[in-house]
């Protein structure tokens, strides 16, 4: 009954790409809808009457362009028969009445698609197209408004099968985009088809995406708002008393008054961060860690300093500012309504930064009213993404040669100047001295993430600060876990009672790395910890502890955690992660059975998810199928995904223990040459080739591995052991001695270098 309330058993056709007439499903459209409250949403124009310059000002912001249905007003791109040409194919975009069309002809014929809704103002507009189960597509062709020219937006992606391509599930709007580019969402995803009947209050971002739903606010605003009481709002933005004061001779202001609060940030962090929703819909308000898992500063994210990488929406890098820390509000430097910058240039920094101090050559060191001398250049680096549209770092950092030598960072300077001359021309290092151990968090940030030596006292260090950012330090926690000694145990139980969640959703993140059964007695207390985040974290840590096996009262509140977790994975089952989660926490549980029909489930929303492929392998592989039914199902996973190393391993790793070794050293060696012959699956091809009498070829391969991961323990242990057989005990002992010096307190280790002579 489980499943069936979930709505994972439904299997319906994956959603191919469709033609302009195809009326496959519900498309999209406005609905009277109502909040979590009950409370009605009236759109923005019934704010007009009586907040018409905020009206005003929005109108003009891209809040109120986010999205739009295509007509005369709100298309930008040249439709009158332009013509794109790629390498594989031609666009033409035209119109036909009122109807806008792109015409794609390519090797295989040509596909028309009307465009429905413009998505986006600026610097570019994309264009939304129907696919089957009222799905809406954000085409890979968009307008370069600065330019005025149709534009690839990834030209390397290929074939539909690349997850990138326009018509699949990552330019999916009803997941990827819509809560955030529409008010009063509800995307009404039914799992028993796999189809949706997605509505909204209002097409675009309007007022009540920010204040709430406005029913109750238009009702007392009608029956006399002069008399008082409350204004009916959900969603209450404070207005502490105060503002930014300059002591005397004092070069940044800070703030005087009332305290602020967080609902500002929290309101505009719910969009613009890198995070995945915890449950549907969207609602303005309420701890953000509540509605939403904000992603740590991950690699691939951020750099090691903690500079934007890929797209993060600003939040992740302004919560580990000096801004964040002393209080200001996205309000301070932009309008809220408008979205507007309140002051152009320098001026905008000088509301709390003296322009004697910090606007002359003396400290930017670059020629006055130049680009170069404007701060931004130097404390909000740009990164260009989507091809034309450059996005400010909001982490305010100040350039430091220490933190530029940290590998993985790249600094300000070096965004202008050469890399190697950045930090020596002019003696740029100079410009800042006495800021010692500012290179601390970059530093301990880029070792922990190649699990490099001394990583984890360093991380360790970050961990336990209490002076620096939570993100920070949850990130920290979160590494500590790949480079855990004995010794800073002591420091995750401090993490775990931190008074900030995000501190404490890392460190049960760290805690990972615990074996499953020393698990439960550190997370058990933070099973009704106040935030759902940390919650729903500790239900992934414990997946694999069975409530049956407690006493009634503390299995009564595991049970209770891993429904709160299973819903909140259930309202994203168009997503085929939330079909293997749900699939890899029921096989934890012992329902096999039902297990396998989820991980079914999410391989009908996308054939080619990998994951899905391999725990039903291993499903099977558990089951009276054995290996035989493990290895007819990595073999289907690779008529899907031919090109993808995981499968082929998995292949390798059950051909071995069917006992075909030529088979195994097949697998293995497709996987290890398509992951790029480096470090990934090379301990066990190299133990495939030594078991086959080819000690050579076996110490070349993890060779090959050492040089690309140098710190990867068991590429290094298997060098040691296979060249202490073959008899070369020098060059064992040097591996050891580096295992040894990445974990000093692993007795194993030691062992090993002892055997080898030290």
């Amino acid at each position: 009954m489980l499943l069936l309330s979930l709505g994972i058993m439904g299997a319906a056709a994956e959603p191919q790409p469709v033609r302009a007439d195809d009326g496959t499903g519900t498309l999209p459209r406005q609905h009277e809808t109502v909040d979590g409250d009950g409370i009605a949403y009236v759109t923005s124009e019934a704010c007009l009457s009586c907040h018409a310059p905020e009206y005003e000002a929005w109108q003009a912001s891209q809040h109120s362009h986010a999205m739009a249905h295509a007509d005369a007003q709100s298309v930008l791109g040249d439709f009158d028969d332009a013509e794109l040409v790629l390498e594989d194919e031609t666009a033409v975009f035209a119109r036909d009445g009122e109807r806008y069309l792109v015409n794609r002809t390519d090797g295989e014929g040509t596909q028309t698609l009307e465009v429905l809704f413009t998505f986006g103002w600026e610097p570019l507009q994309q264009y939304l197209v129907a696919a089957p189960g009222g799905r809406l597509q954000a085409l890979d062709l968009a307008w370069d408004v600065g330019a005025g020219a149709w534009i690839d937006l990834f030209p390397e992606v290929g074939s539909a099968a690349d997850p990138l391509h326009w018509s699949g599930l990552q330019q999916n709007w009803n997941f990827m985009y819509a809560e955030c580019h529409s008010t009063g969402l509800r995307r009404n995803y039914d799992a028993s088809d796999n189809s949706f009947a997605t509505t909204w209050s209002e097409v675009t971002i309007g007022c009540e995406a920010c204040h709430g739903a406005g029913g109750d606010h238009v009702a007392w605003a009608q029956d006399g708002a002069s008399e008082g009481g409350a204004s009916g709002l959900s969603v209450h933005f404070s207005d502490p008393q105060g503002g930014w004061t300059f002591e005397p001779g004092a070069p940044i202001a800070h703030w005087e008054g009332e305290a602020r609060d967080a609902t500002e940030l929290e309101i505009c962090g719910s969009c613009h961060a890198r995070r995945r929703l915890l449950s549907e819909p969207l609602s303005p308000g309420g701890p953000m860690l509540d509605t939403m898992m904000l992603s740590l500063l991950d690699e691939g994210l951020y750099r090691p300093d903690g500079r934007q990488q890929d797209e993060v929406f600003i939040l992740g890098s302004f919560l580990q500012s000096k801004m964040a820390a002393a209080g200001v509000t996205c309000s301070d430097c932009h309008e809220p309504h408008s979205g507007m910058l309140r002051a152009e240039g320098n001026a905008l920094c000088a509301q709390c930064h003296e322009p004697a101090v910090f606007d002359v050559v003396e400290h930017h060191h670059h020629e006055e009213g130049s680009v170069a001398a404007q701060c931004v250049s130097c404390h909000m680096p740009a990164d260009l993404y989507m091809a034309v549209d450059w996005r400010r770092d909001h982490g305010f950092r100040v350039p430091d040669a220490q933190v530029a030598a940290v590998p993985g960072v790249v600094d300000a300077c070096s965004d202008c100047h050469d890399a190697a001359q950045a930090w020596s021309d002019a003696g740029a290092a100079d410009w800042w001295q006495g800021r010692a151990g500012a290179d601390a968090f970059a530093a301990a940030i880029a070792a922990g993430r190649v699990q490099g030596v001394g990583a984890g006292p360093a991380l360790a260090a970050i961990a336990a600060e209490p002076a620096l950012p939570a993100i920070q330090r949850a990130t920290a926690f979160a590494l500590l876990g790949a480079n855990i000694q004995p010794s800073v145990l002591a420091g995750f139980l401090e993490g775990l009672h931190d008074p900030d969640p995000l501190v404490r959703l890392g460190a049960v993140r760290g805690l990972m790395a615990l074996p499953v059964q020393d698990r439960y007695g550190v997370l058990a207390p933070l099973i009704a910890d106040s935030s759902k985040s940390v919650r729903l974290e500790v239900a992934q840590a414990l997946s694999q502890v069975r409530p049956s096996s407690l006493p009634s009262e503390e299995a009564a509140a595991l049970e209770g955690l891993f429904e709160e977790w299973l819903a909140s994975e259930s309202a994203y089952l168009d997503r085929p992660e939330s079909h293997a989660n749900i699939a890899g926490h029921l096989a934890n549980q012992g329902d096999l059975a039902a297990a396998e029909q989820a991980f079914r489930a999410g391989l009908v929303r996308d054939p080619a998810y990998i994951p899905a492929w391999i725990g039903l392998s291993e499903l099977q592989r558990a089951g009276a199928g054995g290996d035989a039914a493990a290895m007819a199902t990595l073999r289907q996973g690779l008529e899907a995904a031919p090109q993808s190393p995981d499968l082929l391993y998995a292949l390798g790793l059950a051909l071995y223990r069917s006992g075909d070794a030529a088979g195994t050293r097949e697998a293995l060696e497709a996987a290890w040459r398509l992951a790029g012959e480096g470090a990934d699956f090379a301990y066990g091809y190299a133990l495939a080739l030594d078991g086959g009498g080819d000690r050579a070829g076996a110490i070349a391969v993890l060779r090959a591995g050492v040089n690309a991961a140098p710190n990867d323990r068991d590429i290094l242990y298997g060098l040691a052991t296979l060249l202490a057989g073959a008899g070369d005990r020098v060059e064992a002992r040097a591996y050891a001695r580096r295992l040894a010096e990445l974990e000093p307190e692993n007795p194993d280790i030691a062992n090993l270098l002892l055997q080898l002579g030290g």
